[in-house]
């Protein structure tokens, strides 16, 4: 498992290698929520997700598009 270190703030943006997939992580917050967007290559994988507890990927229309777990 790997750990992705985010800073204590609003709305930030990572790029990381995922499973030798190069990844941008955006972590927006409105309302008190916070959403994630997911590019792999620059092409959009997730746009403005909700964050919750459950694992936000696999799902089977996903595992074409990024490989392994979030």
């Amino acid at each position: 498992m790997i750990e992705i270190p985010i800073r204590p703030i609003t709305n930030q943006s990572l790029n990381v290698v995922l499973n030798q997939q190069n990844c941008t992580i955006d972590l927006l917050t409105r309302g008190g929520n916070t959403y994630i967007n997911l590019f792999v290559d620059n092409v959009p994988i997730i746009q403005g997700r909700k964050l919750s507890l459950t694992k936000i990927i696999p799902y089977n229309y996903l595992k074409s598009k990024f490989f392994g777990n979030l």
